[in-house]
Parts: C-alpha cells; sequence; structure tokens
C-alpha cells in the first residue's frame, strides 16, 4: 500500500457552482486494494433538515462492503450544486469536513464528503483528497484538492491537440519558463522520453497522438495526459495539474494547451499577421534560385540563419544554384529564430530551411535580390535572348540596307571595305565618315599653305588615330 507524504506541494481545488466535471479514475494498485469509496453519500438518506448522517448505509449505492463502487462514480459527469463546511462554527478543525452537493449525469443526488485531517478510519481515497500544507512561516495549513477536471476543458483540450502536431510556442519568457520547471519536476515519473531543450525560442514539434488518464508512481488518482512522440520515440505530457496527493502536483493552474498549440494554427496565425506576397506562399512545388554573385548576395549574419532541417548546423548554399522548395512551415527547434522558413532540399536531398523573411521576390526584370524562382530567371533569360536575336536581325536587315547603298554609291570593293571599317589613302572625308559609322571622328586642326588647305582629324577618343586630309583627301595615317 501507498503511504501519504507527510509534506504536499499542491493548491486546492474546488469545482465551481453550476460546473459539470467528471472524477479522475482510480489508479490500478489502489482499485486493488481498496473495494470503493467511504466519501459519497445519498442527499436522499444522509441530509435531512440541514442535518448530515454520516453513517456507512447511507453511502451512495453502496456494495456489500458499504462503500461507494468506482462504476458509481467512473465514468459518469457531475454538476457542482453548492459547497459547505460542516460544523463550521467547531474550533477544532479536525471536526470540520468539507462537503459538495452533486447532482449525476442522471438525476441522482448525492454528496461528497472529505474531513480536513485525515483519520485512521477513512479509507486511502478519503484522505487522498485532504493536504497538508506549509507556509513560507512553517505554519500548518490544510486545504481540500478534489481530484476532478470539467467537461469542458477536458474537451476542449482534448479537441485540440489530440491526433495534431503541436509545438512549444514561445508567449513570453514567464509562462514558457514556468511550463518547463512544472515538466521537468514531473519527468521522472511521468515516462516516457523528454526532448534536452523542449521549450526553445525556436519551438518544437511534437505529434499527438491522443490523451487519456495514466497511472503514476505514488498518485491514489489516475492522472490526465497527452500521449505524443517526438523522432519516433513517446513522450509524456501532463494534460492538466495534477490532482490528489502524491509526491508533487502543479498546482499552477496549469493547462498543457496553454504552452502548445496546433502547429497548423500557429503557422496560419503567423501568414495572416504579416502581408506575406502571395508569390512567396506559392513556392512548394517550385525551385528557388540563389544568386549569390556581385550585389546579389547575402552577408554573413543572415548565412548563417539558414540551416540543416534536422540539426543545427550551417547549411552553405551555392551560388547560382536551385534548389527545390517541399513546402512554407514553421521553422523548428534548430533555427536562430522562431517563423516562417521555406523548407527545401538540394540535389542530393539533403534538406534545410531557410527565413521567409530573408526571400524578397518582388518583381525586377534585372533583379538585385540573392533570390529568385528559377522559372522567373528562365523567363528572364529566354526574354533576353529573344531580345538579343530581334536585335541581331535588325542590325542584321540595316547592315545589309547599308551595304547596298553603299555599294550602289561607292562600287562594290570601296563598299566592302566600308562595312568592315576600313578606310585607305586617298579616299575623302564623306568615304571615311561612311567606313567609321557612329564612332568619334572629329576634326580638330585645320591650316593652309599656298599649295593646298589641309584637315586633321582624329578617330577614336582613346588611343585614337590621326588623319589628315590635303584639299579634302586622305594622305598620312598616323596611330
Amino acid at each position: 500500500m501507498l503511504l501519504l507524504s507527510t509534506y504536499v506541494h499542491a493548491q486546492a481545488y474546488i469545482p465551481k457552482d453550476g460546473e459539470k466535471f467528471f472524477f479522475y479514475p482510480v489508479s490500478n494498485n489502489i482499485a486493488n486494494t481498496v473495494n470503493g469509496y467511504d466519501c459519497f453519500y445519498s442527499t436522499d438518506l444522509a441530509y435531512k433538515n440541514d442535518k448530515f448522517k454520516i453513517k456507512p448505509k447511507f453511502r451512495f449505492k453502496v456494495n456489500d462492503n458499504e462503500l461507494t463502487p468506482f462504476s458509481e462514480i467512473e465514468g459518469h459527469q457531475f454538476t457542482m450544486i453548492s459547497s459547505v463546511i460542516e460544523n463550521k462554527n467547531e474550533k477544532k478543525l479536525e471536526k470540520k469536513a468539507c462537503i459538495l452537493f452533486l447532482t449525476r449525469d442522471d438525476g441522482e443526488k448525492l454528496f461528497l464528503r472529505v474531513p480536513y485531517i485525515r483519520k485512521e478510519e477513512d479509507n486511502t481515497l478519503t484522505r487522498a483528497m485532504s493536504l497538508l500544507f506549509k507556509t513560507t512561516t512553517g505554519k500548518s495549513n490544510y486545504k481540500i484538492n478534489i481530484p476532478c477536471c470539467p467537461v469542458s476543458k477536458y474537451n476542449e483540450a482534448a479537441d485540440y491537440i489530440s491526433g495534431q502536431n503541436i509545438i512549444s510556442y514561445h508567449r513570453g519568457r514567464t509562462s514558457l519558463e514556468k511550463a518547463k520547471d512544472l515538466l521537468v519536476k514531473q519527468s521522472d515519473f511521468l515516462g516516457g522520453f523528454i526532448p534536452e531543450g523542449l521549450f526553445t525560442k525556436s519551438g518544437y514539434e511534437l505529434s499527438c497522438d491522443s490523451v487519456g488518464f495514466r497511472n503514476i508512481e505514488s498518485y491514489f488518482f489516475k492522472q490526465p495526459v497527452a500521449y505524443c512522440k517526438y523522432d519516433n520515440r513517446n513522450v509524456i505530457l501532463p494534460l492538466f495539474d495534477f490532482r490528489g496527493a502524491g509526491n508533487s502536483t502543479y498546482g499552477e493552474g496549469f493547462t498543457l494547451a496553454d504552452f502548445f498549440a496546433r502547429k497548423g494554427s500557429v503557422r496560419d496565425g503567423l501568414i495572416n499577421s504579416k502581408d506575406y506576397p502571395a508569390k512567396l506562399l506559392a513556392m512548394p512545388g517550385k525551385r528557388l534560385r540563389y544568386d549569390g554573385t556581385g550585389v546579389s548576395t547575402m552577408d554573413s549574419y543572415k548565412l548563417k540563419q539558414i540551416r540543416y532541417w534536422d540539426n543545427n548546423k550551417q547549411y552553405y548554399i551555392k551560388n547560382q544554384t536551385a534548389y527545390n522548395c517541399e513546402a512554407i512551415d514553421l521553422s523548428n527547434e534548430h533555427a536562430d529564430h522562431f517563423g516562417l522558413c521555406a523548407v527545401m532540399t538540394d540535389s542530393l536531398g539533403k534538406k534545410f530551411q531557410i527565413p521567409l523573411d530573408l526571400i524578397d521576390l518582388s518583381d525586377n526584370k534585372f533583379t538585385n535580390h540573392p533570390f529568385e524562382l528559377e522559372e522567373d530567371f528562365l523567363a528572364r533569360q529566354r526574354d533576353w535572348q529573344a531580345s538579343q536575336k530581334a536585335f541581331d536581325e535588325r542590325c542584321e536587315k540595316e547592315n545589309a540596307e547599308k551595304e547596298q547603298r553603299l555599294r550602289k554609291k561607292y562600287g562594290a570593293k570601296k563598299a566592302a571595305k566600308m562595312m568592315k571599317g576600313a578606310y585607305e589613302i586617298g579616299w575623302t572625308v564623306e568615304e571615311v565618315r561612311e567606313a567609321v559609322g557612329p564612332y568619334y571622328f572629329e576634326c580638330i586642326h585645320t591650316y593652309k599653305d599656298k599649295y593646298a588647305y589641309y584637315e586633321q582629324f582624329q578617330h577614336g577618343k582613346y588611343d585614337p588615330s590621326l588623319l589628315l586630309f590635303k584639299n579634302g583627301k586622305l594622305v598620312s595615317i598616323t596611330n
């Protein structure tokens, strides 16, 4: 038989008036040693004229041992009618008891009676609901802790996380640290595996298979837990505060759903909280190209935020390389910061994550952004090639028309030289200008003597050639 600890750290809990709740099931080892409850009484039999008749025969639905069978309590819902303190005006606490008037889901009326001071004649379960505290000043303090849970609270939590991927969502240091401390306290007797660093600033993902009640060592009542998995290993987390006497209880108003959230809900919330471009959110199934050259690169701080998916090492992304985008998801515990990321794979199947805030896909024909969809890059390449082809065709057509014009005006031999940009001694200024085309060709000096008129032209701004014309004819070329 399990013995109660002398000092139990727990918070008193009694259902509120009008609240529907159910009692935690009795643990297997206690159920095998105790034949039923001795603390439930029939209201009709044990409460007459505002007086309580606390006798075994007046207990609720008594069995042969004059105890209330577990089946009369477990599996039923109860409504809290009111609570009173028996012998309220008595000075001695051992003569007082907490009484809860209840209605069962089938209309049966009963009350639960728990003495403040545990007595030898009370059975194990009754004594498990009476708790002794030691205050910070060392004073004894007695409280009642009923092992029960509001129906709505349980159903809401079960519906919210059961069968879902959940994450330890950072809502502020105080609440997160409290949840972490509570889980650490319970880890020794919860069973299963608790991942190191379960509560991190980057969030921690678990898959919740189901919720239910579990036998916990040294607890008289089964406790509500969530059965989860991380990397195919079992993780068992408390669903609410532990109730009933044990070697410790939360007593903090703990609810797992306050510290864990559905992954999909958090993801959608982050997407809706920021006006992400539709193009960015439509990346899954497409390839993302990293340029990484010139101005289209990222500094080392940003590059370090690109991490492998399955460890906290930096993934070294390659320049001018495209990668497959699998999903837009929440970053995992290996990321530097909690938020949305693009889940990527390379040609070897290695998986990594890029924070979504590092990716800018805004339209820019000649983008300077480090990242670009491969389809946009290829489209730009095709546009450039088509533009280049059109330019080449236009130039070819213009050259053909120019050659035809020059042949007609200067003859085939001279026209052929002109098309190559060449000229020779004896040509006129006009003929040389035709050969030079759009390039720099300016007169820089003129003079004359009694025999002729001279003009000096410069061909080319840099490393120029000097051409001397005498009476309009080219007579010398100086490089």
